[in-house]
C-alpha cells in the first residue's frame, strides 16, 4: 500500500475524501492528516509518505510553499493539488514543480479522484522501481569494490560510507549458500527492523553477508539470532563511514566460527587492529608446514586404493589446516583441487564439477566429512570399473601394478618376476594385449601423472619428474614432450590460460586413449 498524506485546512473536506474514497481499493492507505503546510511538512519528515494530496491556499505555509520546501529536503512524494476556481495560476505553477495534477474543491468528483489516484498509483511505482534500481546498483558497486579491497589488499578501492542518506548498517555474514543469509530471514529470527530502511545481501567466497541499512541509528533486538540454522557472526549498527573496517574486521573473526562452530549468529566482539589472530584455544598460528608432502600421502592413498591409509591422510591434512590457522578460503581451495586430482584419478571429471561445492558448507570438520563421504564412493566406483583390464590375467596384473607403483623402479624383469614368465614372452604377450609395449605404456602412465601435477601444483617441474619416476629433467621433459607433443612448462602454460580461456589450447592429444 501506498501511504497518503491529506493536507486541508477545511476538516469536512478532509472527512468527505476519507470517508468517500476507496483508497485500499486503489492501493492507498491514509497514513496522516494535517490543517496546513507547516504540519504537513514536519508529518513528511516522520511518515515519508508516497503521495501527498493538498489544499493550495492555506495558512502558515501554502500547498505550493509546501512542495518547494519538500524538494528542497529531499522528500521525493508525489503531489496532488485541490485548487478553487481563480487558482489555476498556481496549480500551473504546482505543474511545474512536479505535481501530478488536480482537482477542482468545487467539483471534486470521487470517481475523478480515484482515476487520478490509479495514475498516481503507477508513477510512484515506476519511480520506486527505477530508484531502487539505481540504488541496489550503487550499493553492489559498493560492496564489489570493498570485498576486493579486502581480499586483494588494495586499501584504494574501499568505499566507505553507504548512498545517499543511509548513515547506519548492520552486519551479519554466515558460512555457506545453500541457505543464503537474506535479510528476510534475520527479520525471521526477530530482528527489529528500522524505518526507512534498505536491506539485501552480497554473496562471494562462499559466505554471504547481510546488510541492514537505516537512515538513523536504532537498537535491534538481536536476542533470537542464535536460534538460526546457520553458522555466523553479526556486528551493529554501526556508522556506515566505517563499512570497509567493520566488514573487514567482522570476516577476519569468520575464523573463529569456521574451526569452532556454534549454533545460529552471535555478536562479534571484534578485535583491535594490530591484535595477532588466535585460533579456538587463543593460541597464535605457528609456522605453515610443508602442506604438499600431506596432499601427496593422500593422493598415493587413492591411487593405491588403500582406504584407510587414505582417511588416515585426509584427516591428517584437515588437522594441520587447523593447528596452523589457515584461512578458510585456502581450506575451500584445497578441497577443491582435491577433488579435481581424485577425479582425474578415477576417469569420472564430472565428479569435480557436480559433487563437491565447498561452500555449502559451515565449518572445518563438516567439510572433511563431506570430502571423505564423496571421495571413498569415488574409490570405489573406481575399483569396481578396474583401472584397465584385458582378457588376460596377467598382464591384468601387471596394468595394476604399474598404476600403483609408476613412480618406483618398473622393469620388464621385474614384471616378468612378478607373473612368473619369461621376459620376451611377457614383452610379446604385453603389446598384443594392450597394443602397446610394456616400456611405452609405463611412459604414458607417467606422463598423464605428470599432467595432473603440472595443472594441481606448483611444484617445480624436475620435482614433478622425480614424482611420477623419472631419473632426470632432461629425460623427464624428453619423454613428455613424446607423448604430450609439448614440454611440460609449455603444457603447465597452457592449462593456466585453459582456465581463464576455455576455447584455449585445444589438442586432440588430451582425448587420446592411454593404450
Amino acid at each position: 500500500m501506498w501511504k497518503v498524506l491529506l493536507v486541508e485546512d477545511e476538516l469536512f473536506v478532509r472527512r468527505k475524501l476519507l470517508k468517500l474514497v476507496n483508497w485500499e481499493e486503489q492501493g492507498f492507505t491514509v497514513a496522516g492528516e494535517a490543517s496546513d503546510g507547516q504540519e504537513a511538512l514536519e508529518l513528511m519528515q516522520l511518515l515519508r509518505p508516497d503521495l501527498v494530496i493538498t489544499d493550495i491556499l492555506m495558512p502558515r505555509m501554502d500547498g505550493l510553499e509546501l512542495l518547494q520546501e519538500a524538494r528542497q529536503a529531499g522528500l521525493d512524494s508525489r503531489f496532488i493539488m485541490l485548487t478553487c476556481m481563480g487558482e489555476f495560476e498556481y496549480a500551473r505553477k504546482a505543474l511545474e514543480y512536479g505535481a501530478s495534477g488536480y482537482l477542482l474543491k468545487l467539483s471534486l468528483g470521487i470517481p475523478e479522484l480515484e482515476a487520478l489516484l490509479v495514475k498516481t498509483g503507477k508513477e510512484i511505482a515506476a519511480g520506486r522501481a527505477q530508484k531502487q534500481a539505481l540504488l541496489q546498483r550503487d550499493f553492489d558497486r559498493r560492496y564489489n569494490r570493498i570485498w576486493e579491497s579486502i581480499t586483494t589488499g588494495n586499501s584504494a578501492l574501499d568505499i566507505s560510507a553507504g548512498p545517499a542518506s543511509f548513515e547506519w548498517v548492520f552486519l551479519a555474514v554466515c558460512f555457506g549458500t545453500e541457505t543464503p543469509l537474506l535479510p528476510e530471514v534475520l527479520e525471521e529470527g526477530g530482528l527489529s527492523m528500522p524505518a526507512a530502511s534498505w536491506a539485501d545481501s552480497f554473496t562471494a567466497d562462499g559466505m554471504t553477508t547481510a546488510f541492514l541499512w537505516s537512515e538513523r541509528k536504532w537498537s535491534p533486538k538481536t536476542d533470537a539470532l542464535r536460534l538460526l540454522p546457520m553458522n555466523g557472526m553479526y556486528n551493529g549498527p554501526v556508522d556506515s563511514a566505517r563499512l570497509g573496517i567493520e566488514w573487514r574486521l567482522l570476516l577476519s573473526r569468520m575464523k573463529d566460527r569456521w574451526y569452532d562452530p556454534q549454533a545460529g549468529l552471535i555478536e562479534a566482539k571484534l578485535s583491535m587492529p594490530g591484535q595477532p589472530a588466535v585460533g579456538p584455544e587463543g593460541k597464535q598460528a605457528s609456522s605453515p608446514p610443508s602442506f604438499w608432502v600431506l596432499e601427496k600421502e593422500a593422493i598415493l592413498a587413492f591411487e593405491q586404493v588403500r582406504l584407510a591409509e587414505l582417511r588416515a591422510a585426509l584427516t591428517s591434512y584437515w588437522e594441520a589446516l587447523q593447528n596452523n590457522l589457515m584461512p578458510f578460503q585456502q581450506v575451500w581451495e584445497t578441497a577443491r583441487r582435491l577433488a579435481r586430482i581424485f577425479s582425474d584419478i578415477a576417469g569420472e571429471p564430472g565428479f569435480k564439477r557436480n559433487d563437491i561445492h565447498p561452500e555449502v558448507f559451515r565449518s572445518h570438520n563438516e567439510l572433511l566429512r563431506e570430502l571423505l563421504t564423496r571421495t571413498e564412493a569415488l574409490l570405489t566406483r573406481m575399483v569396481e570399473a578396474g583401472t584397465a583390464t584385458t582378457d588376460h590375467p596377467e598382464i591384468n596384473r601387471v596394468l595394476l601394478y604399474i598404476h600403483h607403483h609408476y613412480a618406483e623402479n618398473v622393469s620388464l624383469k621385474g614384471m616378468a618376476r612378478l607373473v612368473a614368465m619369461e621376459e620376451h614372452y611377457l614383452s610379446r604377450l604385453f603389446k598384443q594385449k594392450t597394443g602397446n609395449s610394456l616400456i611405452n605404456y609405463l611412459q604414458q602412465v607417467r606422463v598423464r601423472k605428470a599432467e595432473l601435477l603440472l595443472r594441481e601444483t606448483y611444484l617445480p617441474v624436475y620435482e614433478i619428474g622425480r614424482n611420477v619416476g623419472f631419473p632426470s629433467e632432461n629425460y623427464f621433459v624428453r619423454t613428455f614432450k613424446r607423448w604430450s607433443g609439448r614440454t611440460p612448462g609449455a603444457y603447465r602454460k597452457e592449462k593456466t590460460e585453459e582456465e581463464t580461456n576455455p576455447q584455449a589450447g585445444f589438442h586432440s592429444a588430451d582425448l587420446e586413449p592411454l593404450s
